[in-house]
């Protein structure tokens, strides 16, 4: 029998994952039948594999060596082959405000695992000694970029951040503005709404102006900042956040986004030699209730150094 008696850093894990961790060979198939016949329990009584752990919680695992395996510490975590090349904008002991370049995946996809800008969180945190391969939660980021967007990603340390987080861009209390360069002199001036559809197979969407079958609805704010040379600097705001909404938005409103193969102008991409789009995650800032785990940070503004796309503008 192996027992173990739940810390501060495993509040809040699904049971599931913490045996998952705890025990790398045993089968879901098995995990699950050994919760059901109280092979597995929690506080000596069975439990339902979502349970939320909870600190002091005592997890006690009836089963056979052999079928559990153990956590490894002789092979090299994929997460230490990550760059250690990171631009940490803020950090505390629940948070950090990441700087993600352009080209960097925000999480690992076919072809490129091991350094993404996840990864080179885990090995900030591991080589500071905040985060150990045996630990059930594994530090996440709570928003994403597209690959050849750069800017500035949320990363939580723990389970409980993790949640409230999502909570404040669910709600929309977290303000997120991001700088494009769009092609042509945009006169593009206030709050847009429209209705985004995704295909999944192709990893694109469309955008209307009335709503369609499976389509949501986005609303994305607009702002010309500075004309220059045939492009316009165009602040922006979120206010739904749905895959590729600034690229499609401003697409389908005639103004795509330099460099955007994706959405954009394919002539004007060749003029300019641009083939990444020239969009950047800029600001953040925070709208928390006294009640939240972030009320201290209530107001702030994070972000990111330097003027967009100076050698455009």
């Amino acid at each position: 029998m192996k027992s173990f008696q739940i810390q501060t850093k495993d509040s809040g894990t699904r049971l599931s994952r913490f045996l998952e961790k705890q025990a790398p060979l045993l089968m879901p198939s098995a995990m699950y039948k050994a919760i059901r016949t109280k092979h597995i329990k929690v506080n000596g009584k069975r439990t339902d594999a979502s349970y939320r752990l909870q600190e002091n919680d005592v997890v006690e695992i009836w089963l056979k060596d052999e079928m559990l395996g153990v956590p490894s510490r002789e092979r090299r975590p994929d997460f230490l082959n990550a760059s250690k090349d990171i631009s940490v904008i803020y950090e505390d002991e629940h948070i950090a405000v990441l700087n993600k370049p352009e080209g960097l995946y925000s999480h690992p996809v076919k072809g490129e695992y091991s350094d993404t800008m996840v990864s080179r969180f885990l090995r900030y945190l591991y080589e500071k000694g905040e985060y150990h391969i045996e630990d059930s939660f594994v530090p996440a980021l709570c928003n994403r970029l597209d690959r050849n967007t750069s800017g500035l990603i949320i990363a939580a340390k723990d389970h409980e951040s993790v949640e409230e987080i999502n909570r404040l861009i669910r709600e929309r209390k977290l303000d997120k503005t991001y700088f494009a360069a769009c092609i042509g002199s945009v006169q593009l001036d206030g709050v847009f709404t429209a209705y985004l559809k995704k295909d999944e197979k192709r990893n694109m969407v469309t955008i209307t102006d009335h709503e369609t079958p499976g389509s949501s609805q986005i609303v994305t704010e607009f702002h010309p900042v500075q004309v220059k040379g045939g492009l316009t600097l165009m602040r922006v705001i979120l206010h739904t956040g749905k895959t590729h909404q600034i690229r499609a938005h401003l697409a389908h409103l005639g103004a795509p986004i330099l460099g955007d193969t994706k959405y954009g102008d394919a002539k004007a991409n060749k003029r300019w030699m641009r083939y990444h789009q020239c969009l950047i995650s800029k600001e953040l800032i925070f709208h928390t209730e006294k009640d939240s785990l972030f009320s201290y940070l209530d107001g702030k503004t994070f972000s990111s150094s330097g003027d967009p796309f100076p050698d455009l503008f």
